[in-house]
């Protein structure tokens, strides 16, 4: 008999601002990652967290969409306000600072990240792969 894998902790992070990359991820990302093959089959939902990074006024628009509601009902979500962050500066240093502050979120934990972007598609399956993949103990997918 295979030896049982425990389960593993992702944290989906997302760094989003500005309507119009708030928009490409309510329309257009977090629809593909709820693709069959995506979130609604990952079998390490129960145990992950899908956190978004954004401003008070975009964490509006993202929790009064239909998108973040379907989202939800998978995945635990949390919306992390960055609204300390000057976002006048520049905008992969902005996303590193995110990114960082979840990394730092995490210390001395066992997490697996995935670093999805607003604009990012990911293809029906994409998900499961990766979980399967996570499963047989690789560390970086």
């Amino acid at each position: 008999m295979a030896a049982s894998i425990p389960a593993i902790h992702f944290e989906f992070i997302c760094v989003v601002w500005g309507p119009s990359f708030t928009d490409l991820l309510l329309k257009v990302g977090i629809p593909s990652q709820l693709a069959s093959g995506n979130l609604p089959s990952f079998r390490y939902r129960e145990t992950s967290s899908y956190i978004i990074y954004t401003t008070s006024k975009d964490a509006e628009a993202i929790t009064a969409s239909p998108a973040f509601g379907m989202l939800s009902r998978y995945i635990h979500t949390e919306i992390r306000l960055i609204d300390d962050i000057d976002l006048g500066r520049n905008r992969y240093g902005i996303v590193s600072e995110c990114q960082m502050r979840a990394l730092t979120a995490a210390e001395g934990t066992e997490t697996a990240f995935v670093w999805p972007c607003p604009d990012m598609i990911f293809a029906d399956g994409a998900f499961t792969a990766m979980a399967n993949i996570a499963a047989t103990g690789k560390r970086a997918i």
